[in-house]
């Protein structure tokens, strides 16, 4: 399991329009667990929200392949 049970640093970097946070969540090895979800194919990036995001594009990217 990705995150059952391990320590996470939650890394915030603003709000959305609806009070969101906004934030990646890293474990203690330095993964990026939104990455990784991305990567595997269990969530996606989106374009709207985050325009430049060329690692979360490339990951969804290979994701549909």
């Amino acid at each position: 399991m990705l995150v059952f049970g391990k320590e996470v640093t939650v890394q915030t970097y603003g709000h959305d329009k609806y009070k969101r946070t906004l934030a990646d969540v890293l474990l203690s090895d330095g993964t990026n667990v939104n990455h990784t979800l991305v990567k595997d194919g269990f969530c996606w990036w989106y374009r709207k929200y985050a325009p430049g995001d060329t690692v979360l594009e490339g990951l969804e990217k290979d994701a549909r392949e």
